[in-house]
């Protein structure tokens, strides 16, 4: 007979939060964990990995005062324009 818990050996725990970076940025963030071994006494858990740049989160909202408007930016931009500023570093030495 297998056991129920067994079953979800494999499968995924998402999370989403919210963090207020700053008075006017809101990030979203979005990861999970993956069930690695489960038991009646433990359960495995293996981290989803953020990356190796330093914190960026899924999604980032900054208000624009000016207009009163949400302004959205990607975890893409955030890490291309990382990319760029450490391509300009490079050039720079």
């Amino acid at each position: 007979m297998i056991k129920p818990y067994k079953k979800n050996v494999g499968r995924n725990i998402y999370w989403i939060n919210h963090k207020l970076y700053t008075s006017d940025t809101i990030d979203v963030n979005i990861g999970g964990w993956t069930i690695e071994t489960a038991s009646r006494k433990e359960l495995g858990l293996a981290a989803w990995c953020g990356g190796d740049m330093g914190y960026i989160p899924d999604e980032r909202f900054i208000f624009n005062k000016f207009n009163g408007t949400w302004v959205t930016v990607t975890s893409k931009e955030i890490i291309d324009q990382r990319v760029n500023e450490e391509k300009a570093k490079l050039k720079n030495e």
